[in-house]
């Protein structure tokens, strides 16, 4: 049975960010200790995934912080890195996992608050629809201008001349990090899947470490009628 911890960064033990580095690295391609541990050190948390014993089977780093848009002040809870271990991908509890940061974040502020979201992978960008009735962009519906925007200024804000407008996706240097083959094959009978398809359209660099800049409003009227359940259901330990 999965159960989960947030945690501060000052409060993992080196034991613990040792697994964690080791996880990233048999998930992904081009990870470098020096480079982890400098990323770790500018996030405010994690998410940790514990198994039945406890010990550390995934995690999802985390920032959350303010900025001014359009003369309005708004929150973000951006997800740095992000790695699950195989044989619990696609797991329901999984799921319950992030929706427990989620709704940990919405109780901590005042005002719109947006999931800045960049994603290689198509498990992690399936996360949206799984959650959320209106996030962006979407195989549905074309991003609104104010959505639009706002993917521009957080992508910009954060990645500046790695966000590539034209194709809008945040591209990093040769040889940045990457999942390794192995991870990246998806399955013939999924890819008729409609979100799998548009990310494909819309991602086609993923395979070489390409990011996808997503944003949803984290609102209980935005969340999806699964979602509800999972906020019934999750146990948060913090």
């Amino acid at each position: 049975m999965l159960s989960n911890r947030i945690v501060r960064i000052y409060e993992l033990s080196q034991s613990e960010i040792e697994v964690m580095y080791q996880l990233m690295k048999q998930y992904y391609d081009n990870i470098f200790r020096d480079k982890f541990l400098k990323d770790l050190k500018e996030k405010e948390g994690v998410l940790l995934v514990l198994d039945g014993n406890q010990n550390i089977c995934g995690f999802t780093t985390y920032d959350l912080y303010q900025t001014n848009f359009q003369n309005e002040c708004i929150n973000v809870l951006y997800s740095g890195d992000t790695v699950i271990r195989k044989e619990y991908w696609g797991q329901v509890n999984t799921s319950k996992m992030f929706m427990s940061l989620l709704m940990k974040c919405k109780e901590e502020c005042n005002g719109l608050l947006f999931w800045f979201l960049i994603t290689k992978g198509i498990r992690t960008y399936r996360l949206l629809p799984l959650f959320f009735k209106n996030y962006y962009p979407s195989y549905h519906v074309a991003t609104p201008e104010y959505e639009k925007n706002i993917i521009k200024h957080l992508a910009r804000l954060q990645f500046k001349e790695y966000y590539i407008m034209a194709e809008g996706v945040i591209r990093f240097e040769k040889g940045s990090d990457c999942l390794k083959n192995e991870f990246c094959h998806i399955d013939k009978n999924k890819k008729i899947n409609p979100h799998i398809q548009y990310f494909l359209k819309v991602n086609p660099g993923y395979i070489s470490g390409d990011n996808l800049p997503c944003i949803a409003e984290i609102d209980l009227d935005n969340f999806t009628n699964r979602a509800l359940k999972f906020i019934d259901n999750v146990v948060v330990k913090v």
